[in-house]
């Protein structure tokens, strides 16, 4: 609690502890949300590496809000990030109480990348970490596990709008998630076994976060129209990975990093 208040009056995302502001990276989203705010399609009429939420949607917002001005942006962006610090330390509240957990996300963390640990576009990241964990909770009714897995995945395919890094990520764990499920089965409470000789029967649970992803990703669309969500295909999964967007630091680790050496024997 203490933490949060010192960031309410010294927030970092744009904004360093002197006041200063950091005009290059707040400056280069401001492009993208003036066209935005001036009518430009999404997808197809600009270029951004991180995700339409964070390069456009959120800094129009910002400026819509709060004024039409960088400072608006900065004061959206940095409300976030305090929700996205909120996000990250009930999930720490929350597994510092179980020591598998908590060790499961130390060693995320540790192999990590990213230069700052909580960024705004985490939020999503740190609630579906706490999901999955929810998932796996002995004694969890059925119904709360499988309206988990569909949260999962819902916010794993909306992230790919608003972040395509988180997004990427989060989609590859609700795919790891599937895997898992279909070669585990769960009893009344919820304890889980390997039963690879009953898959057929396990894959009802997985069923959950493929529906979440379908309807995540299916709603934006009819949003934005079948010509604007081919271009967001092509935009996330070709033309931003081939540029590097996917490089960016992320606040657990992509797939392929070597971060994940210090597993193996020296």
């Amino acid at each position: 609690i203490n933490y949060l208040l010192v960031q309410l009056v010294l927030t970092y995302g744009y904004t360093a502890p002197d006041g200063i502001v950091d005009s290059f990276h707040a400056g280069e989203q401001l492009s993208a949300a003036r066209a935005f705010l001036s009518g430009v399609p999404l997808y197809g009429h600009m270029f951004f590496l991180r995700g339409a939420g964070v390069d456009a949607v959120i800094p129009a917002l910002g400026m819509g809000l709060f004024g039409d001005s960088i400072g608006g942006f900065i004061l959206t962006a940095d409300s976030l990030e305090l929700l996205a610090q909120l996000a990250f330390f009930v999930l720490l509240a929350y597994v510092i109480r179980n020591p598998i957990l908590f060790t499961i996300l130390a060693v995320l963390l540790y192999t990590s990348n990213a230069t700052s640990l909580v960024q705004f576009r985490d939020i999503t990241v740190w609630i579906a970490i706490g999901l999955l964990f929810l998932v796996f909770k002995e004694g969890l009714r059925i119904h709360w596990r499988n309206t988990a897995l569909a949260a999962i995945g819902l916010l794993a395919s909306v992230t790919l709008y608003i972040s395509i890094d988180r997004g990427v990520l989060l989609v590859a764990l609700c795919g790891l998630l599937t895997a898992v499920l279909v070669c585990v089965k769960s009893d009344k409470n919820n304890v889980y076994g390997l039963s690879l000789q009953t898959w057929k029967q396990n894959y009802i649970a997985s069923l959950f976060v493929l529906g979440g992803l379908v309807v995540g990703i299916s709603i934006p669309a009819l949003l934005l129209g079948w010509g604007s969500f081919m271009e967001f295909l092509r935009m996330t999964f070709v033309d931003i990975p081939r540029y590097g967007g996917l490089l960016v630091s992320q606040p657990i680790p992509p797939l392929f990093t070597d971060q994940f050496f210090f597993w193996a024997p020296a």
